[in-house]
């Protein structure tokens, strides 16, 4: 979310249950869900994406296999390999791919790309966030 916000996609994370009710009643039906799931793929997830479809959200998804639950309810589904290896779970090709969209996605307004990059830097540097 913070990458595609930074290239001026409005985003928004809904990730845990308590989220849901608020977020949703507040999304526009015009905006894409961008839906990321993995195995053991979590049910309050799933029963959100599967709300979303009945009332007609375009939904894109992320996951590991093309016939996840997430896959099945989506529009479009790209499928990510994401590996373990004791207990740690390697998520680059997720990320690699959400900062390619990002990049393409801002590249259709150079100008507009790099105002929003100063204004970025700006309010940061004005927060005091960096050294």
């Amino acid at each position: 979310a913070s990458i595609l916000n930074k290239v001026g996609v409005k985003t928004r994370v809904i990730d845990t249950e308590s989220d849901y009710v608020s977020n949703v009643v507040n999304m526009e039906r015009t905006g894409l869900v961008l839906a990321i799931s993995y195995s053991r793929y979590h049910k309050g997830t799933i029963n959100l994406l599967s709300h979303l479809r009945k009332n007609g959200y375009n939904i894109v998804s992320i996951t590991d296999y093309p016939m996840s639950p997430a896959g099945k309810l989506s529009d479009y589904c790209f499928c990510c390999p994401r590996h373990s290896h004791d207990y740690t779970v390697s998520s680059l090709t997720l990320n690699m791919l959400l900062n390619i969209v990002a990049i393409h996605i801002g590249m259709q307004d150079k100008s507009g790309l790099i105002n929003r990059i100063r204004q970025y830097d700006e309010v940061t540097q004005s927060l005091g966030h960096y050294f």
